[in-house]
């Protein structure tokens, strides 16, 4: 599916074992790979974790739904890969709204982060996160999918920007089979993005993060490498910064 590939590295070292990855219901992919998993409507195949199965009732595969937030042109470069770019906890980040249940007439989109429990479509595997980063990922991982964490995406009538709210299921563990209903205040933590001058077609985006009703900060650049279709993206260069083997949910 993807047409180019980055030169061959060496993996990085891994903290996470084979047998940890199986135990964390992780997959681990190549960064240059990870587009073709996150990009093909092939969810329908692959069988669900053993988390998916005991935590979330998903006992079969679930396709994913027909993509409806690339039909807008100015989001186009979301439904591709995108990647963090900055200096911050999740750097080198790898995801894709693709799949997002997007309302052309509201102009929302909500992603659950690392997959969750009632959703239509196969959700899990869509965010990852580099292989050499610590163990507790995985438990951040089962962790954020078992409450549901989820981001809704509210755009601008002109789609240049968008408000993104945090929700989950704040019973967590205890009850995984809950969809998120609990969001966070704004007046606590508030995201916002706006694309940045010369982008109209949702490939570079500017990421801003106040808390307690502060200043809006910088906190990363989310930029398109890999177009909805598999082929590089605008800024495909930017895929080195990804780890060489990232993980992502099954």
């Amino acid at each position: 599916m993807s047409s180019a590939k980055l030169a061959p590295q060496a993996s990085s070292p891994s903290a996470f074992t084979d047998c940890t990855l199986s135990c964390c219901c992780l997959r681990r992919y190549p960064r240059e790979e990870v587009a073709d998993h996150m990009l093909l409507d092939n969810a329908a195949t692959l069988q669900p974790s053993l988390f998916q199965q005991l935590c979330l009732c998903q006992c079969t595969p679930l396709a994913r739904v027909k993509p409806v937030l690339e039909l807008v042109p100015q989001l186009r470069g979301l439904a591709g890969v995108t990647v963090q770019d900055g200096d911050h906890a999740t750097k080198g980040s790898l995801q894709t709204l693709k799949w997002a249940d997007f309302d052309p007439q509201t102009r929302v989109a909500t992603k659950p982060v690392f997959g969750g429990f009632g959703w239509k479509d196969g959700t899990a595997g869509l965010w990852s996160e580099g292989a050499s980063k610590s163990c507790l990922r995985g438990v951040v991982f089962n962790l954020g999918r078992s409450c549901n964490y989820t981001y809704k995406f509210t755009f601008a009538e002109d789609y240049l920007s968008a408000d993104i709210d945090a929700m989950a299921n704040l019973t967590g563990p205890c009850c995984p089979c809950v969809p998120a209903w609990f969001t966070l205040p704004r007046f606590l933590s508030h995201f916002t993005m706006k694309q940045d001058l010369g982008s109209t077609d949702g490939t570079e985006w500017t990421r801003y993060s106040s808390n307690f009703g502060g200043e809006p900060t910088f906190s990363y650049k989310l930029l398109e490498v890999y177009q909805p279709d598999g082929t590089p993206g605008r800024h495909f260069e930017r895929l080195k910064i990804a780890d060489p083997d990232v993980l992502v949910t099954f």
